[in-house]
């Protein structure tokens, strides 16, 4: 049976409008969610909220896709749910702009279901509930470097997740003022290995697990390097100010990263780098 047509919404900002599509199967309809890029289906929800700073936020929802539980824990409607993850995205997006002086993304897609993606003037994210928080540090921060710059060499992994998964528990305890996030960090990164979440756990766990030691230990020795009085963040923002360009890519090597901790602790770093 042919299913009734469906509306469609674009998840890239510059194309907001909606339209039709008639698809012929079931399969046709699977293919595209898999490829497209664009999420569609029948309409539940799309409001844009502006707050005071003037950054716009827009949630999408469709009927019957997974919500991740947001009325199991509260009797509030899929919306209102919508619109508290939206207060904490932007929550999010204040800490990362008083940390960095900067955002470089204009506004923000929040869609169900849980899918992210990064653009040069766009930020689409996943539409997650009150217990998983710790998702919008990680895939805001990945969207603000990688808007300009990333990192290659063997940072490419150790720091470039690993500073996303460390800022899940730290920053989503700063944000909502509850330090149980930081415990949950630590217990989340067992779930990955022992429940083998990803297809390529060798790499994965470099990425999510040795990443995250790897910062916290980095994080440890510039606090005891500089008397308490720089961290993580002091490092990330000294890259950021010296090599992001809104112009094109750009890619910060290893020795680069290195050169960032010399400046920031007055110390060679070379050593930490060979040790972990």
């Amino acid at each position: 049976s042919v299913p009734t047509p469906w509306q469609v919404v674009s998840d890239y900002p510059e194309e907001d409008g909606w339209f039709i599509v008639q698809p012929y199967t079931f399969g046709d309809l699977a293919s595209e969610i898999r490829d497209s890029g664009w999420y569609f289906g029948t309409i539940d929800f799309d409001q844009t909220k502006t707050y005071d700073d003037g950054f716009p936020i827009r949630v999408v929802g469709f009927k019957y896709f997974d919500y991740e539980h947001w009325n199991v824990y509260s009797g509030d409607t899929p919306l209102q749910e919508a619109l508290k993850t939206a207060d904490f995205y932007h929550a999010a997006y204040v800490k990362i702009k008083s940390i960095y002086g900067d955002y470089p993304l204009p506004k923000m897609t929040i869609i169900g279901p849980g899918i992210w993606q990064a653009g040069d003037n766009y930020l689409r994210q996943q539409l997650v509930g009150w217990n998983r928080y710790e998702y919008i540090p990680h895939h805001m921060l990945h969207a603000f470097f990688q808007s300009r710059m990333d990192f290659t060499g063997r940072f490419y992994y150790l720091l470039s997740e690993g500073y996303s998964t460390y800022s899940e528990g730290i920053m989503t305890a700063d944000v909502s003022g509850n330090p149980m996030w930081r415990g949950m960090l630590y217990e989340r990164k067992f779930h990955y290995l022992r429940g083998q979440k990803f297809g390529n756990m060798a790499q994965n766990s470099s990425q999510y697990v040795l990443g995250l030691v790897v910062t916290y230990l980095m994080d440890k020795e510039i606090r005891t390097e500089t008397g308490g009085q720089k961290g993580i963040n002091d490092v990330m923002v000294r890259i950021w100010k010296e090599y992001n360009d809104p112009e094109t890519k750009v890619w910060v090597t290893d020795e680069q990263v290195l050169g960032a901790l010399k400046e920031v602790t007055g110390r060679d770093w070379h050593w930490f780098y060979d040790k972990n």
